[in-house]
């Protein structure tokens, strides 16, 4: 299941790239960056190392557009999905800054916890 989300999900992606919004656009790149760690189950390290890089990368999209348009509370979820993608491939240094980022956002605009949105 997981290839043929990806395969949907690019499809559907090179539409909202080209028609939608900023908000759309960087929540294509983070269900993108999403479906590209769930197909690194049964892979090897280097294919794994790989795949996660490039969510990775698309999820650095998704943030930089989502502090365009100040979304904080998506903000906060995309930088918690890469602290925890860091964490995967061991890159301790930039897991922690991701983690001290959402930190100050989360003292800054505090939300609910009931309502924590992980996309």
């Amino acid at each position: 299941m997981p290839f043929q989300a990806l395969r949907n999900v690019k499809d559907a992606m090179i539409h909202i790239l080209a028609h939608g919004g900023l908000y759309d656009q960087a929540r294509a790149y983070v269900t993108y960056a999403k479906v590209l760690s769930a197909n690194t189950q049964n892979q090897t390290a280097e294919t794994k190392k790989y795949m996660m890089m490039e969510a990775i990368k698309h999820l650095q999209k998704a943030k930089k557009i989502l502090e365009k348009l100040e979304a904080n509370d998506r903000l906060k979820s995309t930088l918690y999905l890469l602290s925890v993608f860091y964490n995967e491939i061991g890159m301790h240094d930039e897991r922690n800054k991701c983690a001290f980022e959402f930190k100050q956002l989360d003292q800054q605009f505090p939300m609910d916890r009931n309502h924590v949105i992980l996309f």
